[in-house]
């Protein structure tokens, strides 16, 4: 056990290296999410692409990202705002603890929550939220295929894991609107508007197949719509509790409301850890690609 844990540490040391000195900078953006860009651009195109919007339906999905990065990234090496960004991650992670524990009424599933957040430092989130195939998950932490040895420090969820924003369209007088959720709150804003907030990215667009009953993506929509000015949280892990959402667990929450299908194949909403927007755009089973760029 001394050398496993020595080994975690270890690796843990190496994975703040590698990203601090892989990355060309950091920033926060407006979901609340940190993302990663590496100097090789990791093949990503190099010149925004963008969809037609006349091609654009009720209930569509759209997922930004600038050009020459990868889902996950950061932006400007600097080693204060990463500790700016572990500081306020922590700080976060004690607030939403401090919650559970004021509370007399907590549930099962929140206390769970709770205790496996509380063991799980900024660079274990770091490498299981950021996480980018099977290499990542023998880096970060001895991972071979079983995950008897994640199990043994409270890690029960499926890897890899990954980051980025997505938002939902809807036609509103033959104009495209967006309902997404990002800091402070949902919010539903002109699909111009929004595009100006991601100025330079390349916009993928994807939308819902296999759906039942079939033709209520308008149902859909407005499902979201009613969530407007709910308060943003990335720590309310519950994709079906309706006081505070981030971005793909709105899309998540709004479809599951209409049709009673969980997205992911997973319909206990009760989640240990985030439902992803990579994880919605590599849904196969109910999502097409419209407009494609390339890797997300």
């Amino acid at each position: 056990m001394v050398r496993i844990m020595g080994q975690i540490d270890q690796k843990k040391d190496r994975i703040q290296s590698r990203l601090l000195h892989a990355v060309l900078s950091i920033t926060i953006v407006s979901l609340g999410c940190l993302l990663i860009v590496y100097s090789s651009g990791c093949g990503a195109i190099t010149t925004p692409s963008l969809p037609d919007p006349a091609e654009f339906k009720d209930g569509d999905i759209i997922w930004p990202k600038k050009p020459g990065t990868m889902v996950p990234y950061f932006t400007a090496g600097d080693t204060g705002v990463y500790e700016d960004s572990k500081k306020r991650w922590e700080d976060e992670k004690e607030k939403f603890i401090q919650s559970i524990r004021d509370n007399p009424n907590v549930s099962d599933y929140e206390r769970k929550a709770a205790e496996q957040l509380e063991k799980t430092s900024f660079e274990e989130f770091m490498a299981l939220y950021f996480g980018e195939g099977a290499d990542w998950r023998a880096y970060a932490f001895n991972y071979h295929g079983d995950s008897t040895e994640l199990r043994q420090y409270g890690f029960d969820f499926p890897l890899p894991i990954h980051i980025g924003h997505v938002g939902m369209i809807f036609i509103k007088n033959g104009v495209p609107w967006v309902v997404d959720a990002v800091l402070p709150w949902v919010r539903i804003v002109s699909y111009a508007d929004w595009l100006k907030q991601y100025q330079g990215a390349s916009v993928w667009h994807g939308r819902f197949k296999n759906l039942n009953p079939e033709n209520n993506y308008e149902e859909i929509v407005k499902k979201a719509c009613e969530q407007k000015d709910r308060p943003y949280s990335l720590f309310n892990r519950n994709l079906d509790d309706e006081r505070e959402f981030y971005c793909s667990k709105l899309i998540w929450f709004s479809v599951f409301k209409v049709t009673g299908i969980a997205l992911d194949g997973d319909s206990n909403p009760e989640r240990l850890f985030w439902y992803t927007p990579k994880q919605l755009m590599n849904s196969e089973e109910h999502i097409k690609m419209i407009h494609n760029p390339g890797d997300y």
